[in-house]
């Protein structure tokens, strides 16, 4: 459906694709390559809004927030802190 309205010659133009990386697991992948779909810095979100999602959490938790990370490189940049809190959480040896 969204490809018809991208090549639909009265509101195509218009049309402004807003759509997560996964989108390519719903076979979308296409779309990017025809109508450039796609951000420089990746999908990024807020630290606010993950501190609210951790805040409703349950127990055992604890939030790690990696600064200086993007969408793309957040896991290289924070791996050594995710696996001090893995480890942590699982009471596991350091």
């Amino acid at each position: 459906m969204l490809a018809k309205l991208l090549r639909d010659k009265e509101i195509g133009e218009l049309v402004v694709p807003i759509v997560p990386d996964e989108a390519r697991t719903f076979g979308m992948e296409a779309l990017f390559r025809q109508v450039g779909i796609y951000s420089r810095v990746g999908q990024l979100y807020e630290p606010e809004l993950a501190r609210a999602l951790f805040e409703r959490a349950p127990q055992p938790k604890r939030f790690v927030l990696v600064e200086g990370g993007s969408h793309h490189n957040t896991n290289s940049i924070g791996q050594g802190l995710y696996r001090q809190a893995l480890r942590e959480l699982f009471g596991l040896a350091t």
